[in-house]
């Protein structure tokens, strides 16, 4: 519009001419609000009450067709850079971060890697002063390079792992609850000063070799295969003795010999070390050398606590207490994570109950939310402890059909409200434990198939002993997996005999491990062993039985099969034939065996799965199943792989 002249006339000019802009609104003028949506694509999406009042904080959950990516176009962002973000999330929940953003821009694009899915979360501290952002999404096709498709996924590729361990990776439960391992190797001088060893140890809460007797002294001397391993002796300058690095007095010398210097006066510019052959010995003044570094982490039992929660945390309410658990990598692997501690995936049924969840795994830095127990199937709702489904409090516009069966509870923003997602995310997880925990004792009766045994005083004390006498029908065989083993290896055992009475050892074991699978070879009856010597600072054992079918078959045997896809992690994709039997189906059980096209049949693989008799099953039941034996399929094909010659790298997956 021409402003030269008093008639205002119009010309058309060039779209990209720089001049001057009119602009309208509405009187009265409604500042937006904070939403989740849903959007629509194009559309021009404002921070809450721009632009007069960038203070309110508000997530933004877009989503675009399965195969496509999203990318977000930044109009207009105007935000304290001391304090003020607008951060892009990859996916919606557990994603990585596409871009962090502060002070002023304007007109930038951000476009997710892979998924379909982003979270753009605007964070003003204050907002003091500015306007806020202005924005909007559209849908991107995923590339084609010659003739493989660059895949767009509705998750994030798998970064974590299941982490049940007490123990550090490389480190043993050896005694007394004590985690032992090679932590460094070090090239010191002998007349090094402070002993490396403690300054090494320190970097991860823990001490330095520390002998007392006979047994460390065994041990450690068989650890020192390298030549030398640092002891932890420092001298006291006050008494002139030598003491270990956690104050104590050297009271232990050793049979196998040691340098004369040990019995005299102490030296603080002395370092010792064992040796292989169980020798002590410290080299000259000046002179280096290169010995091992090994450490010890003291640990110790749960220990009741007043309110009955013990290692959970009291929402002061109904008697359930809650605790956020290291990140699993899938639903199944939750559920073992809360078995293991005593407990179930959290159900949740009140405003209450949800605040507390939220404000827990924030305090556990679980920031990208957390799985609880509940699970879809169509409009089917459920919570794996049985509970009643009387509360939830979804997003706007979730759950999203095809998106996932699991539940998780949103950490992100303030306001906990929760999503589906697919249930091989690897997210948090919140569980829950009925306060005042009853420690279980050693059971006068025979544990019933499916379940979950522990040992006497679980997990607060691993000292009694208790055998197990687990029995199946006739003509089958028992299996019992070892859902969880904390034992001190110098002390500690558990043992598992083919048959009540002089059957053979099957197994063995001490240490620390999780899920580990024992079948009898032809016997219906299995004896479970817990013998501890003394089970100091461990939790003793977590197992569960079942029934296993004996079944035999004549070479090159003919059975019905179906088709695997197998997945291949560098992107190409090939069909790998697997065939599957579906052994037995019972009241009880179902028994699959899953081998691979190109082996003859002469053995028998697998395991028997636990299935309860339903009339009447409801959707989310029959899936539940069926997830179930994929999972057991999935897990047989990673252990037995190797045997058939598939390469490492191959995944199975189904479609």
């Amino acid at each position: 519009m021409d402003t030269s002249a008093i008639s205002g006339q119009w010309v058309n000019v060039d779209c990209s001419s720089r001049l001057a802009v009119a602009c309208m609104r509405q009187q009265n003028y409604t500042a937006p609000l904070c939403s989740p949506g849903p959007w629509k694509e194009g559309q021009i999406i404002y921070s809450p009450g721009f632009p007069d009042d960038a203070s309110i904080p508000c997530d933004y959950l877009f989503s675009v067709n399965t195969g496509k990516k999203i990318e977000v176009e930044v109009l207009f962002v105007e935000a304290n850079s001391c304090c003020d973000r607008l951060v892009l999330i990859e996916n919606y929940i557990g994603g990585t971060v596409i871009a962090n953003l502060t002070g002023e821009i304007s007109d930038r694009r951000y476009t997710t890697k892979s998924s379909n899915f982003m979270r753009v979360s605007w964070q003003p501290d204050g907002g003091v002063n500015v306007r806020g952002f202005m924005m909007r999404y559209r849908e991107v096709p995923c590339v084609r390079i010659e003739h493989y498709l660059l895949e767009c996924s509705n998750r994030d590729e798998k970064t974590a792992h299941i982490v049940n361990a007490t123990c550090r990776s490389g480190f043993e439960l050896f005694r007394n609850g004590e985690c032992r391992g090679n932590y460094t190797r070090l090239t010191p001088y002998w007349d090094a000063s402070p002993n490396p060893s403690i300054a090494s140890c320190k970097q991860i809460q823990a001490q330095p070799i520390i002998i007392r007797d006979a047994m460390d002294q065994s041990y450690w001397s068989s650890k020192a295969t390298g030549g030398y391993a640092l002891l932890g002796l420092v001298c006291n300058s006050t008494s002139k003795q030598w003491n270990w690095a956690d104050g104590t007095v050297l009271n232990y010398k050793p049979p196998s010999g040691y340098a004369t210097d040990m019995d005299k006066d102490c030296v603080p510019s002395m370092n010792w070390a064992i040796q292989s052959n169980g020798y002590w010995y410290s080299g000259a003044a000046h002179n280096t050398f290169t010995a091992d570094v090994f450490c010890s982490i003291p640990d110790s039992q749960p220990v009741p606590s007043p309110n009955g929660c013990e290692s959970f945390d009291d929402d002061s309410d109904d008697a359930i207490c809650y605790q956020i658990a290291t990140t699993a990598e899938n639903f199944r692997n939750a559920q073992m994570v809360c078995k293991n501690v005593g407990g179930d995936l959290a159900s949740i049924h009140n405003d209450r109950e949800n605040t507390f969840v939220r404000r827990l795994a924030v305090s556990r830095q679980a920031l990208n939310g957390v799985l609880i127990g509940g699970l879809l199937s169509g409009n089917d709702k459920a919570w794996t402890d049985g509970s009643a489904w009387d509360y939830d409090h979804f997003y706007p516009g979730f759950p999203i059909n095809g998106l996932g069966q699991c539940l998780v509870l949103d950490t992100q923003g303030t306001s906990g409200e929760w999503m589906n997602v697919d249930c091989n995310n690897t997210v948090a997880v919140a569980c829950e434990r009925q306060q005042n925990f009853t420690t279980p004792v050693c059971p006068t009766e025979p544990p019933k198939e499916g379940q979950f045994v522990v040992s006497p005083g679980f997990p607060f004390d691993a000292s009694t002993p208790c055998d197990y006498m687990l029995m199946v029908d006739a003509g089958k065989k028992v299996q019992m997996e070892i859902l969880m083993l904390e034992a001190n290896t110098c002390c500690d055992r558990l043992v598992i005999y083919e048959d009540y009475f002089a059957g053979k050892v099957i197994a063995n074991v001490t240490g620390e491990f999780n899920e580990r699978v024992y079948t009898t070879s032809t016997s219906n009856f299995m004896k479970v062993s817990w013998q501890p010597n003394g089970g100091v600072n461990v939790r003793g054992m977590m197992h569960d039985t079942h029934i296993h079918n004996v079944v035999n078959f004549a070479d090159n045997a003919s059975f019905p099969c179906f088709e695997l896809n197998a997945f291949i992690r560098n992107g190409k994709f090939t069909t790998q034939t697997a065939k599957a039997l579906i052994l037995s189906y019972s009241n009880q059980s179902l028994a699959m065996l899953a081998l691979l096209f190109f082996k003859p049949v002469t053995s028998v693989l697998g395991a028997a799965i636990r299935v309860d008799r339903v009339e009447n099953p409801t959707d989310l039941e029959v899936d539940l199943l069926h997830e179930k034996y994929c999972n057991a399929l999935v897990d047989l094909f990673e252990k037995i792989k190797a045997l058939y010659n598939v390469p490492d790298d191959q995944d199975i997956n189904f479609y």
